[in-house]
């Protein structure tokens, strides 16, 4: 075995571990993203619920969605669901 065979099966090892690395943090987002997404739709549905008599925060509660179509989405959904929740009104 060479020097520059034992170089290039150390670089494709090391890139296999990289890669292995890169698909256990993808993993690990994509659950974090399905539970931000699932915390954000369950705050959501819980206020429209409890809100459902005041029609004027519940017409701000309606404009939220909470369709989660991609990444980037359940981000956005869920800043302003936090957007919404500061403006609440304190439940009596």
């Amino acid at each position: 075995m060479t020097a520059d065979s034992t170089t290039a099966r150390v670089q494709r090892d090391l890139l296999a571990g990289k890669a292995r690395d890169l698909q256990m943090a993808r993993v690990s987002a994509d659950i974090s993203l399905e539970e931000l997404h699932d915390q954000t739709a369950l705050g959501v549905r819980m206020a429209r619920t409890l809100y459902r008599h005041d029609p004027i925060v519940l017409e701000s509660l309606q404009a939220l969605e909470t369709d989660g179509g991609g990444r980037q989405e359940i981000v956005n959904e869920a800043r302003a669901w936090l957007k919404a929740w500061e403006r609440l009104p304190d439940a009596d």
